[in-house]
């Protein structure tokens, strides 16, 4: 699947240097939305604690839907978290590596000589 980085998450991607970052597919559209973790949600500074707390403020539903989460170390991509809620119907609530790929393709990022993903 050929993803695309929506104009409004180019920002949270360019400034994680040593962030956790929530994703989201939309699986029609095929792009991809980012969001900075936090435990205060902020809708303006798209910083949300997890994919459960966008569901439940109505800014996504889960059909359509996939997610992930990453963690940038020093400008990389460190770690891939495969499972979320919005994962259900899958196996552990997780991508296949090769939705993985697609995503981190689309991502940009370089990777980390230590990545690796869970589960």
């Amino acid at each position: 699947m050929k993803l695309r980085l929506e104009d409004e998450s180019q920002g949270v991607l360019r400034t994680a240097t040593d962030d956790v970052v929530i994703g989201v597919v939309n699986v029609v559209s095929c792009t991809l939305s980012l969001y900075r973790a936090s435990w205060q949600v902020s809708a303006r500074k798209r910083a949300v604690p997890g994919h459960r707390q966008l569901l439940e403020l109505g800014q996504l539903k889960a059909a359509g839907h996939m997610g992930f989460s990453f963690h940038v170390k020093g400008g990389k991509l460190s770690v891939f978290y495969r499972n979320s809620i919005l994962n259900s119907g899958k196996p552990l609530n997780c991508l296949t590596h090769r939705e993985m790929d697609d995503i981190i393709v689309a991502l940009g990022l370089p990777i980390d000589d230590d990545f690796r993903s869970y589960p």
